[in-house]
């Protein structure tokens, strides 16, 4: 595979990625109706993916890191951080939906306590 594709793979991933994590929340049915163990197990799957995809930004990081300069002209330093910056991003996110899972936890309890 050419180089220029291989760099037009990681974009179009990218993109991809961020088009899923933009368009995905927590499902309004499950918030409607208090369905706090449901939705525990949904933040918890939402911060395992989030994790994976910090993982492949990281690995697309470090194919950029080894991106030959023949044909398409990028600037590597700038992709490479680019990458970096969206896996820890995700990471972040990932890290906001196991808070919010714990709290589902708590809230489910409490419900069940009731």
């Amino acid at each position: 595979m050419s180089n220029t594709i291989k760099f037009l793979v990681v974009i179009m991933t990218a993109v991809v990625i961020m088009s899923d994590c933009v368009a995905s929340g927590p499902p309004a049915q499950l918030l409607k109706n208090h369905d706090h163990a449901a939705l525990v197990k949904w933040y918890e799957q939402k911060a395992a993916t989030l994790r994976d995809d910090a993982e492949e930004m990281r690995a697309m990081a470090r194919m950029t890191d080894n991106y030959d300069e023949r044909g398409l002209y990028v600037d590597r330093l700038g992709l490479t951080m680019h990458c970096n910056d969206l896996a820890d991003d995700y990471l972040k996110a990932g890290e906001k939906a196991e808070e919010l899972a714990r709290i589902h936890k708590i809230l489910s309890k409490d419900k069940n306590a009731q």
